[in-house]
């Protein structure tokens, strides 16, 4: 039986976000978490010390609710992370974190042929760099590590 004060340290250490975490992912190239919250706001975090004390780095409001995120990892290792947010409008935004500085970059991406509606599924290939996208009314479209449009199937 944890003793209160343990239960104390170990609540404190954990606390990122003041609402319910919706979702999170870890960035393996730079060791960081990304997490999401039904508030709508994202933060990018890392465990520090011998404690792993949580430091956030950064904190984001979004527009929009999110419905998924995808980490678009490298084969070789980098100092840069790449993750996709998408939304539960069909609509996505990419961003890339440079883990040598903490400095996060969004990068605009083409919108002419996002998904008009839900995705229904998403999925990234490391080996050949390629993201898959599904929605609810049966497309199914295929984008490279820029998220630039491929072809739909």
């Amino acid at each position: 039986m944890l003793h209160m004060i343990q239960l104390d340290r170990v609540y404190s250490r954990f606390t990122i976000h003041r609402d319910e975490i919706k979702l999170i992912k870890y960035l393996p190239n730079v060791c960081v978490f990304v997490s999401f919250c039904r508030e709508k706001y994202f933060k990018i975090w890392r465990c520090l010390g011998k404690e792993r004390k949580p430091q956030e780095i950064h904190s984001f409001k979004l527009s929009k609710e999110i419905q998924n995120c995808v980490i678009f990892s490298k084969r070789e290792e980098s100092t840069r992370e790449r993750f996709l947010i998408i939304f539960k409008t069909g609509d996505s935004e990419l961003f890339e974190f440079d883990g040598s500085d903490d400095k996060l970059y969004w990068l605009e991406t083409s919108r002419d042929r996002e998904h008009d509606c839900a995705l229904s599924g998403v999925d990234f290939n490391q080996k050949l760099q390629l993201l898959v996208t599904s929605d609810t009314k049966g497309a199914v479209r295929v984008w490279n590590r820029d998220k630039k449009f491929l072809r739909e199937i």
